[in-house]
């Protein structure tokens, strides 16, 4: 019992473990996503304020626009109007913080323009954008994936403490078969108080049930069969029979193999051992 509590205990550590590293990357991970979408929007903000004052300067005339030849400051941003040739004008938009690096460019020749930069930096604010939502979309299923492996665990950590108190407090009869056991066995009733309740233990389709009163409680999924063996004689000479059938007595243990691991892996079994009373 003491080993068996102590394999139970470092499953347990080694789940906290595995969940607080999980816990501290997705941490790192959501931030990461927080600060690039935070960052893409004020992006997308800026850049669309620098096309509607691009669009307006375009639609200037050539008076207007010799007017406005050279840098000069409008609002949060830095406008530089050259004119390279007679009919040709180029109009840059710059952010005071990097007034070296020119955020959008147009040319006008006569009183056409073009907005391909425009259009080069709305697909690059558009592939931020598409890159921030994956990070949040795997965020999410990361965290999905964790709290199922958490429930799963925590509920066959579970099953096997309330197995192992059952039988310890199983009281004959005891009708044991190779595939389904029912004995009489201690239970917590909702009132708080330990009742005597009849208790039998079987495979329900893919599920392994155990039964105690109305609701049956589901100890395994995923289970492709279930086996009963129970201990004649200890010792050296150690004997399993696969039926013990007594009004008065019952086995000294019970091994339990359950076949399916819950789909973990193709022919796994789970064999699982447990004390009938407390001996000695």
């Amino acid at each position: 019992m003491r080993n068996e509590r102590g394999v139970v205990l470092l499953e347990v550590l080694v789940a906290v473990v595995v969940l607080v590293t999980a816990g501290v990357g997705l941490i790192e991970l959501v931030g990461s996503g927080l600060r690039a979408e935070r960052e893409a929007r004020l992006r997308e903000t800026t850049l669309a304020t620098e096309e509607r004052l691009l669009a307006a300067l375009t639609l200037l005339n050539r008076k207007e626009l010799d007017q406005r030849i050279g840098r000069r400051q409008i609002g949060e941003f830095i406008v530089d109007v050259q004119r390279p040739e007679p009919t040709l004008y180029r109009i840059a938009l710059l952010q005071q913080q990097s007034a070296q690096v020119e955020d959008l460019v147009t040319v006008r020749r006569r009183d056409g323009f073009t907005l391909i930069e425009v259009m080069v930096a709305m697909a690059i604010a558009g592939l931020v954008i598409l890159a921030a939502h994956r990070i949040f979309t795997g965020v999410a299923d990361g965290a999905r994936v964790v709290a199922a492996a958490r429930t799963s665990l925590d509920g066959s950590v579970n099953a096997r403490r309330w197995l192992r108190a059952t039988f310890l407090s199983l009281e004959p009869p005891f009708e044991g078969r190779a595939n389904r056991a029912s004995f009489t066995s201690w239970q917590l009733v909702p009132g708080g108080w330990l009742e005597q309740r009849p208790t039998q233990l079987s495979q329900d389709g893919n599920r392994f049930l155990g039964t105690t009163g109305a609701e049956p409680l589901q100890l395994a999924d995923g289970v492709s069969d279930v086996a009963f063996d129970y201990l004649l004689d200890p010792g050296a000479d150690t004997k399993w029979v696969r039926e013990w059938i007594s009004p008065v007595s019952a086995p000294l243990a019970v091994r339990l193999r359950i076949a399916g691991c819950g789909r973990r892996t193709a022919g796994c079994v789970d064999t699982l051992l447990f004390l009938v009373k407390e001996r000695g």
